[in-house]
């Protein structure tokens, strides 16, 4: 097929049905010393008199609310100016930047989500998405259908109920999928064992093995939130995807979470299902993905395998601007980065993009005052045009580097 990737609460019910009064319980952080204080307060408040009873019940009032909040207060206030946070609340900062990154893969359209309980929630909020698993009291019918699709026993049962619920996104948390509660809501009498069986399970254990109609959404968690509820798998469900596709979106994902070797054979595998004539441009589009998601090494093996089957300029000059500026330096070869731009940039002198790759390649050579020449035509080729500033201003802090005897780094 030809290859056209898209580019540029704790709360627990016994049933499903109609709240039954004493069905839900909520576990309260109570010990079993203020569990049992009002048992002893209720027997003390017979045998004492008027006074004495208010002094009982202020008694009780303090170790039940007072002592415990005065107790959050002062644990907050600390860790407020340790300028530390709880790992709880860091869910939320990540809630938000997921949906952040569903909303990028669809920006345009309702967005239903499947996802557990709290990530629903969570993730619904910031994004003003609808979602199928959240744990309100009147989305009873919402969670059976999230039970029964993380379920299923089947990848076409699965398909089957995303489909009729019109789900469009997938959320998975790799420390928290909900796989396990979710079955015993809908199976209570069933061995947990039987949950290892499910949809939910296999995509959870091993997301890169999904279906072909669920298109892996490349995802790399904030520095500063990385580890939070596991490894993020996201998914849009894509019900047209091809084989080589899958194969692809599956491997710059992989590359998002630091997967490199996976991510390559994975590219591999998609280039033996095409015709050669469609296996450059993929090689590029590779190349171009993974760089995106930081996978500097792997994007220039994949820009080098490009131009062994095309002689792309475009490619050939960010293959150079890589091995010259990246922050990776077993990826750096200045050498080799000006073999590559040299004649670009002699072939087309007036191409600012050209001829600043080219004063990279001689700053990593360490030949500043050739990179210095070729940033200052650079900058003057882009104010010749007087429109675009951002490169402009881009340009000049390059030439400032430069100046100063330092390669630039990404």
């Amino acid at each position: 097929s030809a290859f056209a990737p898209e580019r540029r609460l704790s709360c627990r019910r016994s049933t499903f049905g109609r709240p039954v009064s004493g069905d839900w319980k909520v576990a309260l952080p109570v010990n079993r010393a203020l569990g049992a204080t009002p048992y002893a307060m209720a027997n003390l408040w017979a045998k004492r008199s008027a006074s004495r009873r208010r002094v009982v019940s202020l008694t009780a009032a303090a170790l039940l609310f007072v002592f415990p909040t005065l107790f959050r207060i002062g644990r907050d206030h600390r860790a407020n100016q340790q300028r530390s946070a709880d790992a709880g609340d860091l869910f939320q900062p990540l809630y938000r930047d997921l949906a952040a990154a569903l909303r990028a893969s669809q920006p345009e359209g309702a967005i239903i989500l499947l996802a557990s309980p709290n990530v629903s929630a969570g993730v619904s909020y910031y994004g003003r998405f609808q979602s199928l698993g959240t744990l309100f009291w009147e989305n009873a019918p919402g969670l059976r259908a999230a039970a029964e699709i993380h379920c299923a026993e089947s990848d076409e049962e699965a398909w089957r109920l995303i489909r009729a619920r019109g789900v469009t996104h997938l959320v998975m948390l790799s420390a928290a999928p909900f796989v396990g509660e979710y079955f015993s809501l809908l199976y209570p009498t069933r061995p947990i064992e039987d949950a290892k069986r499910t949809f939910g399970f296999r995509l959870a254990g091993n997301p890169s093995a999904a279906p072909r109609w669920l298109r892996p959404i490349p995802y790399r968690q904030p520095a500063d939130l990385a580890g939070i509820g596991g490894n993020a798998s996201v998914f849009k469900v894509v019900p047209e995807q091809t084989e080589d596709q899958r194969l692809f979106y599956t491997a710059v994902a992989q590359a998002a979470r630091g997967e490199a070797a996976a991510a390559e054979q994975l590219f591999l595998s998609a280039l033996a299902l095409l015709p050669t004539d469609a296996q450059a441009a993929l090689c590029g589009f590779a190349g171009e993905s993974v760089y995106e998601q930081g996978a500097d090494a792997l994007a220039v093996r994949m820009f080098r395998r490009a131009l062994q089957l095309s002689n792309n300029a475009d490619i050939a000059n960010l293959t150079a601007w890589i091995m010259a500026t990246s922050a990776d330096p077993a990826v750096r070869d200045g050498a080799a980065a000006l073999a590559l731009v040299n004649p670009l940039a002699q072939r087309n002198p007036a191409d600012p993009i050209f001829v600043s790759t080219l004063a990279a390649a001689y700053a990593e050579l360490g030949r500043f005052d050739a990179a210095v020449q070729a940033a200052e035509r650079a900058l003057a080729l882009v104010r010749q045009g007087g429109t675009d500033k951002q490169s402009e201003s881009l340009l000049a802090q390059r030439l400032a580097t430069y100046r100063a005897r330092r390669p630039w780094r990404q």
